[in-house]
């Protein structure tokens, strides 16, 4: 789960859910220079769905070294691996191997970004260096399987399967700086723009930062004037909880929270 401060308490926000957001902003992609990936309905798709394989895990969620809801991103190697590789097998099982591979590759770049940024200890990047490679085994199974369908033909080159996994983490980015209220980023790298370039998008809070709920992107990829976008959450105490059994009845107690974000040309 996403846990955000909010006047004492925390809002928070499942990972299906932000995943959802993130879909819901990649559907009007595409305006001034930036065109939407190939094949899009699978690239959309994995969009949504990224974080399916969180589900499980958001229905028995752990208390940190605080006896605080543990965030998502402080979840243990083990935990992010499993419910990655989760999430890749359902949307596998449901006959979309090529947004299956999307979501595969999208955890490779989440794992390649902690290996720079966050130098895991040895087991831990033994874990994620082992899993890597399976990601790359996986994706050429895949691919196997969709050579000889047209529809695939480019989609599964090396150049337009990086870029489309690239897009998914993109907007996946984008969802966490809304629900979390991120104000350390100020930019989406890597983000795919025409057909055959990668470029960075602008990232910039309106008056009254993360909680004026007003979010600016330089260059302005979407082709509506404007977004308007909600998440749902829950809203729980900001306290200690005794047991991971507390928490859970503060949770199916908590009551409803939404988030609205509007998101404009900076």
């Amino acid at each position: 789960m996403i846990r955000r401060e909010w006047n004492g308490d925390f809002i928070v926000i499942a990972q299906p859910e932000h995943a959802r957001l993130s879909g819901s902003l990649a559907e009007h992609w595409g305006g001034g220079g930036f065109v939407r990936p190939e094949p899009w309905s699978e690239v959309l798709l994995a969009t949504y769905e990224h974080d399916g394989g969180w589900q499980e895990w958001e229905e028995r969620p752990t208390l940190d070294a605080d006896n605080l809801l543990v965030n998502f991103n402080r979840t243990t190697v083990e935990v992010s691996i499993e419910n990655f590789r989760r999430g890749v097998r359902k949307l596998y099982d449901k006959g979309r191997p090529y947004a299956a591979a999307l979501v595969g590759r999208h955890a490779y770049n989440v794992y390649e970004l902690i290996l720079r940024l966050r130098s895991p200890g040895p087991d831990d990047r033994a874990k994620i260096e082992s899993y890597v490679f399976e990601l790359e085994s996986e994706q050429e199974r895949i691919f196997g399987e969709l050579t000889g369908k047209p529809e695939f033909k480019r989609a599964v080159t090396k150049e337009a399967f990086y870029r489309n996994a690239r897009f998914v983490t993109a907007l996946d980015l984008l969802s966490l700086i809304l629900c979390n209220g991120w104000t350390h980023l100020d930019h989406l790298e890597g983000v795919p723009i025409g057909e055959d370039t990668i470029g960075e998008v602008g990232v910039t809070w309106g008056p009254g930062g993360p909680e004026g709920m007003r979010l600016q992107l330089t260059p302005w990829p979407y082709h509506r004037d404007s977004l308007e976008e909600s998440v749902q959450g829950r809203r729980i105490p900001g306290r200690p909880f005794d047991s991971e059994e507390d928490l859970r009845v503060a949770l199916r107690e908590a009551p409803p929270f939404e988030l609205t974000f509007r998101v404009i040309p900076g």
